[in-house]
């Protein structure tokens, strides 16, 4: 074996027992993560945007800067690219 090899060989083995280690410490961590990947793809189907009033219109419009009115007009015309 070369060095580059020996060297690469240590490298997997610390790293398969560090992943080992912290799979062994925090096994809380990756339970909640999968129970939080589930809730999420569940809950997706229920959710809807709401129209916005026409009083939520006024002040987004009233919050834009002019580059801001720029695209949004840009978008209306169907200009963007």
């Amino acid at each position: 074996m070369t060095a580059n090899n020996d060297f690469q060989s240590i490298l997997d083995t610390l790293t398969e027992e560090i992943k080992e280690q912290i799979d062994n410490s925090f096994p809380s961590t990756r339970e909640a993560s999968t129970t939080q990947k589930k809730e999420s793809s569940t809950g997706a189907d229920d959710f809807a945007f709401r129209p916005l009033t026409e009083e939520e219109k006024k002040e987004f419009l009233n919050s834009l800067d002019a580059k801001g009115k720029q695209i949004l007009a840009e978008l209306a015309d169907g200009s963007a690219a």
